[in-house]
């Protein structure tokens, strides 16, 4: 199997949703009006280099109902795609208590209801400490 046909099996197994906001992020063109095989061609597209992401992304229209994806894709992609030598494996779901997935669940309820602009700024947050913690 080849590193791309490794990339897109792993973006395979990803929801449309998570591709689409995924896709929004890396600068895919209008990526609720491509199929999943066009996205995901796309995502590769861009993270290769063949394909040139959008310079600014358009905020006309409706606001974007989710635009949360798993940060590690980045990490797998460009690790997969581009660190030809640097060997990876596949990403695994950390085993959680019941108690952590109870209290996950309730950070998830009221999180879906907060009004979108404070959704939007606890992500912005959210991906500033995380860019943080890596440093």
């Amino acid at each position: 199997m080849t590193r791309e046909e490794e990339c897109y099996a792993f973006l395979n197994a990803r929801s449309l949703t998570e591709l689409r906001a995924y896709a929004r992020n890396k600068g895919v063109d209008k990526p609720t009006k491509k199929s999943k095989e066009e996205l995901i061609a796309q995502i590769i597209g861009i993270i290769k280099g063949d394909i040139q992401p959008l310079a600014h992304i358009s905020h006309r229209g409706a606001p974007v109902k989710n635009n949360f994806y798993d940060m590690r894709i980045d990490e797998y992609l460009k690790a997969t795609l581009i660190e030809e030598e640097q060997e990876i494996e596949p990403l695994q779901e950390e085993t959680q208590t019941v108690e952590e997935n109870e209290y996950l669940d309730e950070l998830t309820a009221r999180f879906k209801e907060l009004p979108q602009q404070q959704k939007q700024m606890l992500m912005h947050l959210l991906d500033a400490w995380l860019l943080a913690k890596e440093v």
